[in-house]
């Protein structure tokens, strides 16, 4: 399912986890966009990172490192319904593989 289709896909009130967020325009204009579709936008990152990001409704701060921080990112998104994780497998891959990062990121799933 893609983010257009989750509109219609009944995913309202469903959580995006976004992995590595940054704080850039581009989160911002991902959580307009899942605003826009009714989803929580999960922004993952470290804590001076996440602090540049304004405060937002849709938008919930998760701070920490993925996987390290999955026991707090559990306890706020018990089951995400989209992950979206772009340039952050290499940053992982220094403290496990390509594959046990991937079964970390299905785990929120």
């Amino acid at each position: 399912m893609t983010l257009q289709s989750a509109e219609s896909g009944g995913s309202k009130g469903s959580e995006l986890v976004d992995i590595g967020s940054g704080a850039s325009p581009l989160t911002d204009c991902i959580t307009e966009e899942c605003s826009r579709l009714g989803l929580t936008h999960v922004v993952v990152d470290s804590t001076e990172m996440l602090g540049h990001l304004a405060d937002d409704p849709s938008r919930l701060q998760v701070p920490g490192r993925f996987p390290t921080n999955s026991p707090e990112l559990l306890a706020a998104v018990p089951k995400a319904r989209f992950v979206l994780a772009y340039s952050v497998l290499q940053y992982a891959m220094r403290d496990m593989s390509a594959h046990e990062f991937v079964m970390e990121v299905c785990a929120l799933l």
